[in-house]
C-alpha cells in the first residue's frame, strides 16, 4: 500500500514532536548530579546547600566556632587576594568584591551559586595499557534553582583563568 507523498513528512514531524516532548518531560525529572557520576568514582563529597551547611557548622561545632570567627575570614580573604596578585587593603571584603566585579561577579552571585546542591568527586579511570598511569579527574558540580548563578560563576572563573 502506497502512502500519499504528504503523509511521510507529516509522520516524521509528529515523531520528532513526540521525541522533543518526551525529552522535555524527562528533563523535568533529571536525576541529581551526584547520582550521575561514573562507576569509577573513588570519592564524592556532596553538600545540599553550602550556606545552610556553613551556618550549621558554625553554630553547632567547636571547629565551626573557631573557623567562623571574622578574623579568620579576613585572613582567608587576604590569602585569596594575594593568590590573585592583588594586595589586600584595610577592608578585605570590599577589595574581594571589587575583584569579583572585574570579572562580572558579585558576592551575591557566589552565594546564589552555592544555594543549591553542589559537590566534587574524584574519578579514577584505568589506563588502556600497563605503561600509562591511571587518569585521575576532579569533577565538580553546582545545581541552582533556575537562575543562571552557576553559569555566571563559571563564566567569571573562565575570565579569571584566561
Amino acid at each position: 500500500m502506497s502512502m500519499p507523498p504528504v503523509v511521510r513528512p507529516v509522520l516524521r514531524g509528529i515523531a520528532c514532536l513526540v521525541i522533543v516532548l518526551a525529552a522535555e518531560g524527562a528533563s523535568a525529572e533529571l536525576r541529581p548530579s551526584w547520582e550521575c557520576l561514573p562507576e569509577e568514582t573513588g570519592i564524592m563529597v556532596r553538600v545540599p546547600d553550602v550556606r545552610v551547611f556553613g551556618e550549621a557548622v558554625g553554630e553547632r561545632t567547636k571547629f565551626g566556632a573557631v573557623m567562623m570567627q571574622p578574623g579568620r575570614w579576613k585572613a582567608i580573604g587576604s590569602l585569596l587576594l594575594e593568590r590573585l596578585g592583588r594586595e589586600a587593603g584595610e577592608d578585605v571584603a570590599e577589595e574581594f568584591a571589587k575583584q569579583l566585579g572585574r570579572h562580572g561577579l558579585s558576592t551575591d552571585d557566589l552565594l546564589s551559586a552555592l544555594a543549591g546542591d553542589s559537590g566534587a568527586a574524584v574519578v579514577v579511570r584505568a589506563a588502556d595499557d600497563a605503561v600509562r598511569s591511571p587518569l585521575v579527574v576532579l569533577v565538580g558540580w553546582l545545581e541552582t534553582a533556575g537562575d543562571d548563578a552557576a553559569g555566571k560563576l563559571f563564566a567569571g572563573i573562565g575570565s579569571i583563568a584566561a
